[in-house]
């Protein structure tokens, strides 16, 4: 992968550096990750990758929302506050989520019924140590029909795609809601993107990042080259 990616997806993400260093924008907040750390990218939290270093190689572990809302008593999708710093790193919860996607990694490698077991057993107990060390708070939200969360989804995506093409240029809220189709606030019609503090492009759900970061990232990605490697291990639908 390039040095700066930008993502949004419905699956929960698990994000352990193995090597390097590298920078993550979620949920309007920029982190410096360097190895062993962890962090969970909840359900269409929207986030950039930046690596700092090169070689920077990560594991990811995908997780669909649906499948995590089966655990849930109310069928909703969990959110957890789950992101290791330099005095957390070794704390039981983050190292038992090192542990576990390493053995699945392994158990990937070994095709067969006990390698299929292997990684299944190994996906519960990711599961069960997100919500026994990092329990979710109540939901908040109420549930969104599919056709609306798929709507949702594209417009998103749109909006993503517009802005990653026209970083150089002045972007508009207006402008972005005409390229993805959401409709911008009346107050914010006209008013460029960058003078919106902490704006989430109009869109439900947001992009999970300020713009301003986002877009700085981009320019940086654009002139900087330092590779970042994912390990992905198969996403649970």
């Amino acid at each position: 992968m390039g040095s700066y990616h930008y993502n949004w997806h419905p699956t929960l993400e698990i994000l352990v550096v193995v090597t390097g260093g590298m920078e993550v924008c979620a949920d309007g907040r920029v982190e410096r990750c360097e190895p062993g750390d962890v962090m969970v990218i909840n359900s269409n939290d929207g986030h950039a990758t930046l690596a700092t270093q090169p070689h920077t190689t990560v594991l990811l572990l995908h997780i669909g929302a649906g499948y995590l809302a089966g655990f849930t008593q109310d069928g909703s999708v969990p959110r957890f506050s789950c992101r290791s710093a330099g005095s957390t790193r070794d704390q039981p919860g983050f190292a038992r989520l090192r542990t576990l996607l390493a053995r699945m990694m392994l158990a990937s490698d070994h095709p067969g019924p006990g390698g299929k077991a292997a990684w299944e057993a190994g996906l519960l107990s990711v599961v069960a140590t997100l919500f026994d060390h990092f329990p979710p708070e109540p939901s908040r939200e109420p549930a969104t029909d599919l056709p609306t969360a798929i709507e949702s989804h594209q417009a998103l995506r749109r909006a993503v795609a517009y802005v990653d093409q026209s970083f150089r240029e002045r972007i508009t809220l207006e402008l972005l809601a005409q390229h993805s189709g959401f409709s911008p606030a009346p107050s914010a019609r006209g008013r460029d993107l960058l003078q919106v503090p902490h704006s989430r492009a109009a869109a439900p759900g947001g992009f999970g990042l300020p713009p301003k970061p986002h877009l700085a990232h981009g320019r940086r990605g654009h002139t900087e080259s330092a590779p970042l490697d994912e390990a992905a291990l198969w996403s649970r639908p």
